[in-house]
């Protein structure tokens, strides 16, 4: 059976570099981001790691200029994943606000360029690579396959830029074959 997702902009995640996309799949009524917020949130022990992440991606979207050649984005094949590995973290880390190494929860991404940024899903690692980890397994593969059909939508003119290089024009009817 084919699954079809439909690309959303989150309006509440758009900050002063980064504007931040997430994907809504056939007859759901939350997007992956925010389903990853609820299932992360109502564990009451993952709590202050999903705080912690939701301060990143803020602190990515108001105070990063270049967060994709800067390395704050883990290399995920296709995707990418969150939080920032170390290295990043501790130069952001200069005089911010934002606390450094916490466990091992993982947010997919799709970092399309240091503007835009489509966030997923993700879960708590237990082992050293994401595809031989139950509890993350499936959110690698799907974002791995959300990765490289949203580049394809742009191949071909599907997704198109705005704003320079700082926003995307979709059509309201755009729907991606997984």
């Amino acid at each position: 059976m084919n699954t079809f997702v439909t690309l959303v902009r989150l309006e509440e995640w758009s900050f002063r570099h980064v504007r931040y996309f997430s994907v809504r799949e056939e007859g759901e009524d939350l997007t992956l981001f925010h389903g990853f917020m609820d299932r992360i949130g109502n564990d009451p022990a993952l709590e202050n790691e999903l705080d912690w992440m939701l301060n990143w991606i803020e602190h990515i979207g108001n105070h990063v200029l270049t967060p994709l050649r800067d390395g704050f984005f883990r290399p995920e094949g296709a995707a990418s994943a969150l939080p920032p590995p170390t290295a990043a973290a501790r130069r952001a880390n200069r005089g911010a606000a934002v606390e450094l190494a916490h466990g091992e929860l993982r947010l997919y991404c799709h970092p399309v360029n240091d503007h835009v940024v489509f966030l997923f899903s993700g879960g708590i690692k237990t082992q050293e690579k994401a595809q031989d980890c139950p509890n993350v397994r499936e959110h690698f593969r799907l974002a791995n396959r959300l990765a490289r059909k949203i580049d394809a939508a742009f191949r071909a003119r599907e997704i198109r830029w705005a704003d320079g290089d700082r926003d995307l024009d979709i059509d309201d009817d755009l729907e991606l074959e997984l």
